[in-house]
């Protein structure tokens, strides 16, 4: 029997070992691999938690914006309801919309190209359904309402039909319906667009006057003198009486269609109403005239004036329209063309003084209308007095007197500057320096007659009584003046005023009857016809006028010490105690 050596024994023993290792590192690596599918197992479920977690807070945030969104919605809804309500046709602005898309789409989106008369049956239909949203009736309690909610609307139609090239024309409305649409465009300023549907109206219905009146409004803004005329005839056509078209015709047309002119004046008069021009509107009217014969000889043929003088005619006529800022525009598009023109200086001059705080640039035309021969040193001082620069007025009537000495109305208004100023005595020193010939212009006379009624007055507050003397002077001098110029309104009023203190009542009120129809807008007029009112105890009329008259002279202490009278007459003392404190404390 063999002997087995050591090492073969050794072997033999490890064997059996081995065979464990390699089992035991199979079970490790098995639970190796089990732990690491526990472990990504258990990630995954933590990563699942927080997607549950992080959706369960989207979810609770989405349900609270829903629940807000709710709420704004229910509240919009219930305030569209409260706005609506109280004017249930603002429900139909919503299918207007719809009809406007509607239009639009088949007007401008459609692969086929659809024709004229197609075009114009969509946009009539679209601007129907406008029209239809607007009551006939000129409410005046849901107008503002229909027009905020109609003008984007209306805007939209005017954008459509600029862009079919369509005009009012174009559409299949009705007279009344065109003058509607126009009424919308006039709203929302699209004055070429309302215009056009007026003259439409006007061609449907040439018997229907508010057209025509609503154009004649954009053609008196628009400074579109002759246009404005036809539209002014034609009113005239349809209402031969109509007061108001009759006294801005002969306002249009004065100094270049006497005609016409006398032929409205003659209505008026007719009518029972005063139509004589003021000195301001015969000045204006001159200025009008003048131009006007210049651009006929120079281009008769033109309507739209290509002259200095065509720009001039019509800067004065819409200045006597009382349109300044247009006529601002047309004066500066004369002096554009001409320089030299002395009569655009001078209208210049009396618009810029018409505005506020341009004193200064009408001063420097007026002087510019001098040096080309124009006379304008009244209406320097007239700019400078109503700026309140009385100093500077005086000084520039003293240094043009010292250069022409024997103008009346110059030293008159020097004279009128300086009794306003308190200076009564300087005044009358003024009116003795005038020569012999001088004293043949009733503004002298008139100025002399206000400076004896001035001292009047001051004998009668110091002794409660009137000098008798003085008031025949005063009427001596108002008389003379009417002599020399019977169309001198001043000198009316002075003569009514003198003829009052003489307690001539029936002659001061015939005085008084002829003062307002030559200076109708004198603000002394309603005053004087109160203090007459007064005498005659025709308490009513009185306080009437004195409602005119504070609408003029605003809170002139004379309206407050008449009340006092009137106050005072009727019994009423404490009221009457009420306006003399309002006179003495001013």
């Amino acid at each position: 029997m063999r002997m087995r050596s050591p090492t073969e024994g050794i072997k033999r023993a490890t064997g059996p070992l081995k065979a464990m290792e390699q089992s035991t590192a199979g079970i490790l690596a098995l639970y190796a691999l089990l732990g690491m599918a526990i472990a990504i197992l258990w990630l995954r479920h933590q990563q699942v938690l927080r997607q549950r977690d992080s959706i369960r807070d989207r979810v609770g945030s989405l349900e609270g914006d829903l629940t807000a969104t709710a709420q704004r919605l229910d509240l919009l809804s219930r305030g569209v309801d409260t706005v609506i309500g109280p004017t249930p046709e603002l429900h139909g602005l919503l299918g207007i919309h719809r009809s406007l898309e509607t239009a639009e789409s088949l007007l401008f989106e459609q692969a086929v190209e659809v024709s004229s008369s197609e075009s114009c049956a969509i946009a009539t239909h679209a601007v129907r359904a406008v029209l239809e949203s607007q009551a006939e009736s000129d409410a005046a309690d849901s107008e503002e309402v229909m027009l905020a909610g109609l003008a984007p609307l209306v805007e939209r139609i005017g954008n459509m039909l600029d862009a079919a090239e369509m005009k009012a024309e174009d559409l299949e409305l009705t007279g009344p319906e065109q003058r509607r649409m126009g009424e919308l465009f006039h709203a929302i300023e699209r004055t070429d667009q309302a215009a056009e549907c007026y003259r439409r109206a006007h061609e449907l219905g040439a018997e229907d006057a508010s057209a025509l009146r609503s154009l004649a409004t954009i053609q008196r803004e628009a400074g579109e003198v002759e246009a404005l005329d036809r539209s002014l005839e034609r009113l005239l056509a349809i209402d031969p009486d109509d007061v108001e078209v009759l006294k801005e015709q002969a306002l249009l047309l004065s100094g270049t269609d006497v005609e016409r002119v006398v032929r409205n004046r003659r209505r008026l008069e007719a009518l029972g109403i005063e139509s004589t021009e003021t000195r301001d509107e015969a000045s204006i009217a001159d200025l009008a005239s003048r131009a006007h014969e210049t651009r006929r000889e120079i281009d008769p043929l033109s309507n739209e004036p290509t002259t200095s003088s065509g720009w001039v005619e019509r800067a004065a006529k819409l200045m006597l329209l009382g349109e300044v800022s247009v006529a601002l525009e047309s004066i500066e598009k004369a002096l554009e063309l001409d320089q030299t023109d002395p009569d655009a200086w001078l209208l210049h001059a009396r618009l810029l003084s018409a505005g506020e705080g341009r004193t200064s640039e009408a001063i420097q035309s007026v002087r510019r209308a001098v040096a080309l021969g124009e006379y304008g040193i009244l209406l320097e001082a007239e700019i400078l007095e109503n700026d309140g620069r009385l100093d500077a007025a005086r000084e520039v009537l003293e240094n043009h007197l010292k250069n022409d000495p024997g103008d009346p109305e110059a030293r008159g208004r020097l004279a009128l500057i300086l009794l306003r100023a308190g200076s009564p005595d300087w005044a009358r020193d003024v009116l003795n320096q005038a020569s012999e010939l001088s004293w043949e212009s009733a503004a002298l006379h008139v100025m002399d007659g206000r400076l004896h009624l001035e001292t009047a007055e001051e004998h009668l507050g110091s002794t409660g009584t009137h000098d008798e003397m003085t008031l025949l002077q005063a009427l001596t001098a108002f008389d003379e003046a009417i002599e020399r110029d019977r169309e001198s309104g001043l000198a009316w009023l002075g003569r009514s005023r003198t003829l009052r203190y003489q307690a001539l009542w029936d002659e001061s009120e015939v005085a008084l009857i002829r003062a307002r129809r030559l200076i109708p807008d004198h603000p002394s007029i309603p005053l004087e016809e109160a203090r007459l009112c007064l005498e005659l105890g025709r308490y009513d009329q009185a306080n009437t006028m004195l409602a005119e008259a504070a609408t003029r002279l605003h809170n002139h202490h004379s309206i407050a010490f008449v009340r006092g009278l009137i106050a005072a007459r009727q019994g009423r003392l404490s009221e009457a105690q009420s306006m003399f404190t309002k006179v003495l404390d001013a």
